[in-house]
């Protein structure tokens, strides 16, 4: 018997060949999976990153509102306290006063209004209506000490005493 050789493959080849190919198969599935997966996985990540962000977004505005409500009530607080400072010496002579304190409230005007810029008094006495320091002086000067004079304040929309009328 003569031994041929076949040309052509073998059983063994075919099922390396056919290993090969599934081997080829499978990588290519286990690569897309993995594509796939860096994908998601990816897609994942900037969600999760948007979330923060947005998150963070909101907890800055709110802490900015919270910021600005805090400021605002410290402003309010702060322009009562300068009102309040402001009034506080004239106002402990409201009402009915001899001719003595209400001739220091006619002097503590004339110098409240020579150093101010802001919150200029008017005094009021019968017809006489003014800021000007001679006309204050004379009205002054035209109180007795042993008569009682009735003080009253006008203010304006700050909550400032703006008028001091004097019957």
């Amino acid at each position: 018997m003569e031994n041929k050789i076949e040309v052509g493959f073998k059983p063994r080849t075919w099922l390396l060949v056919i290993l090969i190919i599934i081997g080829l198969a499978i990588s290519v599935v286990l690569l897309d999976k993995y594509i796939d997966y860096r994908k998601v996985k990816k897609s994942k990540r900037e969600s999760i990153f948007e979330k923060l962000q947005k998150k963070a977004e909101e907890q800055e505005d709110k802490f900015n509102k919270e910021y600005e409500e805090t400021q605002k009530e410290i402003d309010e607080e702060e322009k009562a306290s300068k009102v309040e400072s402001f009034n506080s010496w004239y106002e402990f002579y409201a009402g009915s006063q001899y001719g003595t304190p209400t001739t220091w409230v006619l002097e503590k005007v004339i110098t409240h209004n020579k150093t101010s810029k802001n919150h200029i008094l008017t005094v009021k006495r019968g017809d006489t209506e003014t800021t000007d320091e001679e006309t204050i002086r004379n009205i002054k000067n035209g109180l007795s000490t042993s008569k009682k004079y009735e003080i009253i304040y006008d203010y304006d929309e700050d909550g400032y005493i703006y008028r001091i009328n004097i019957r």
